[in-house]
């Protein structure tokens, strides 16, 4: 069955929660310094190699030969587009 809170009682909750969660906290920091540097040093590297890996593009070589195959059929006069592309391909 679902509680159903009134608006000033849900903020309170939640105000509450915020409040005991800033003081584990604090407290953990106090206790255990050198592991909230460990985790600190941990998301920093994580957030690294994420800014890396977005800012490569993935590549789809097969899709990419498909449409230039594709260019090719639709433009069958040009020797000079297929010449460059045998070049490129080999």
């Amino acid at each position: 069955m679902k509680r159903i809170y009134k608006k000033r009682t849900r903020s309170a909750i939640k105000e509450k929660a915020l409040n005991q969660i800033k003081e584990t906290r604090s407290k953990m920091y106090e206790e255990h310094p050198e592991l909230f540097k460990a985790i600190e040093l941990l998301v920093k590297q994580s957030q690294k190699q994420s800014v890396v890996q977005e800012d490569s593009i993935a590549i789809d070589k097969e899709k990419n030969i498909e449409t230039v195959l594709r260019f090719i059929s639709l433009k069958p006069e040009s020797s000079q587009i297929k010449a460059d592309l045998k070049k490129i391909l080999n």
